[in-house]
């Protein structure tokens, strides 16, 4: 198989050094999982609500959010409003167990602290294989997803993917 692929085919983040150990290809990506942060135009690009948010004392302006932590602040907001006619909410977790999936979703909050451009793990040390999820940047992404769980949804603390992308982001009740 590995003559008939070449690696440069790949997008980058499936390139060697990925699925390697100590220079050896232990592996060929038949998979490449790519996180999305997907929103709704119309609930930033909404006078009211960009007005409301002003007037609550913000300090930047209503727009979509480019932080983890403007993604709390627009969720904290958001709690209570109403838009279109129905209850809005900010970004909404999964954090209900799910296969193996729902770990993907903190992986995604997490990696924005963990992960470094320098340094191609985040996971495992790579020369030891040491895990690195017990850290403060992990700390602080499920710290992240406990202080946003008031602010979403009823019941979102048993909300596994499907239930955030299909019944609740698509049916409107999300804006993140």
């Amino acid at each position: 198989v590995k003559k008939q692929i070449d690696f440069d085919d790949l997008v980058n983040y499936l390139k060697p050094p990925v699925g390697t150990w100590n220079g050896k290809q232990y592996r060929v990506t038949i998979d490449g999982d790519a996180h999305n942060f997907n929103y709704r135009t119309d609930v930033f690009a909404d006078a009211d609500l960009a007005k409301a948010w002003k007037e609550s004392g913000a300090t930047t302006e209503w727009g979509v959010p480019k932080t983890w932590q403007e993604v709390q602040a627009v969720t904290k907001f958001l709690k209570g409003k109403q838009f279109k006619g129905q209850d809005v909410y900010g970004y909404l977790d999964a954090p209900k167990p799910w296969g193996g999936f729902g770990f993907y979703f903190l992986g995604s909050r997490a990696s924005a602290y963990a992960k470094h451009p320098d340094d191609k793990a985040w996971l495992f040390d790579a020369d030891t294989m040491k895990p690195r999820i017990n850290n403060p940047a992990w700390v602080r992404a499920i710290q992240d997803v406990i202080d946003a769980l008031p602010s979403e949804p009823p019941d979102q603390i048993n909300a596994d993917p499907n239930t955030t992308g299909f019944q609740q982001f698509l049916a409107g009740t999300g804006s993140m």
